[in-house]
């Protein structure tokens, strides 16, 4: 990855995957098309799109998920929001501590407190246990908690979603910087 510094102070990461690169360079046609007369007066992003992109208000899955999350997971509750505000109609969060983890295979929700009870008793839904990996994951006073999370989630056979920040000020890291932190059992 090469960085491209652009005006506004902002710098664009290049990269050479074929769709963050269409992604990078939405960001630079963005940031080119607001510095040119015809845009100056706009401050705002512009809606630029390849032809035939999804957009983000189309995605949905085709049964509703229940995303559990460690109270001990730093940081875990804003990415949390923001998914659920993108998934609004299909995606319902909770702590683990609101219920206890259970296996994958489809069940009423009616059987389950608070998390899912916008949804419908005799919908199914899948549990889907978020791990956010940022620097202080697996570190300090909370790292007991969140490994027995999640040894409890991997234990009921739930599937392990793991979020890698990236961003240095919000706590991204190299990614092998958890092969230190992470408890050995929970390395795979």
């Amino acid at each position: 990855r090469r960085r491209l510094g652009m005006a506004g102070g902002r710098a664009i990461q290049w990269h050479r995957i074929a769709d963050f690169q269409k992604m990078s360079l939405k960001l630079i046609a963005e940031q080119l098309l607001l510095a040119s007369p015809q845009y100056a007066s706009t401050h705002n992003a512009l809606p630029l799109y390849f032809p035939g992109e999804m957009s983000v208000d189309m995605l949905s899955f085709d049964q509703p998920v229940c995303l559990r999350f460690s109270l001990h997971n730093a940081g875990a509750g804003s990415v949390i929001e923001e998914l659920a505000s993108r998934f609004c109609h299909s995606l319902s969060v909770a702590p683990c501590s609101e219920a206890p983890l259970s296996d994958p295979s489809p069940r009423e929700s009616g059987s389950e407190s608070g998390a899912a009870s916008s949804l419908t008793s005799a919908t199914p839904r899948r549990e889907v246990f978020m791990l956010y990996l940022r620097s202080g994951t697996f570190v300090g006073d909370e790292a007991h908690g969140l490994a027995a999370d999640l040894r409890s989630a991997r234990a009921a056979c739930v599937h392990v979603l793991a979020i890698h920040e990236n961003d240095p000020a919000q706590g991204g890291c190299a990614f092998s910087h958890f092969l230190t932190t992470t408890p050995e059992d929970l390395v795979e």
